[in-house]
């Protein structure tokens, strides 16, 4: 990968922008479902983030922009939209409060998973700069 300093940090920063707002996305759709649930717009939305996923990877190698905070990144998204698009249908036919809660635990879950591969890669850097 590349580092930061000599990307062309315009289109970098337009491709994680895009990655981020896929993840804005998810989190509105799920809030959205919460409040009134309605599956048809998150299920749009949930819809309409996998092709903006399939244009950031894109995009960030066309531009050759890809870097390992992009990936970490595209990563954390795609494991918001699956938890949350599955909590959704999971969740479609129980009541308010249990939904809110089944979303936010599988959410944590997610989160969890998504720090502790972060760490991992801490570490693997660590030991990898202590070998060179």
């Amino acid at each position: 990968m590349k580092e930061t300093s000599r990307l062309n940090k315009p289109a970098y920063y337009f491709v994680n922008a895009l990655t981020i707002t896929r993840s804005a996305l998810a989190l509105g759709a799920a809030n959205y479902y919460i409040a009134t649930r309605d599956p048809v717009i998150p299920s749009l939305i949930f819809t309409a983030n996998l092709p903006l996923d399939v244009l950031d990877g894109y995009l960030a190698r066309k531009y050759k922009v890809s870097s390992e905070e992009g990936a970490r990144l595209d990563g954390f998204s795609d494991a918001l939209n699956m938890t949350l698009g599955v909590g959704i249908n999971v969740f479609e036919r129980v009541p308010n409060t249990v939904a809110a809660i089944g979303i936010t635990a599988l959410s944590f879950v997610g989160l969890l998973y998504f720090f502790q591969m972060a760490q991992k890669d801490k570490v693997t850097m660590k030991s990898f700069s202590k070998s060179a």
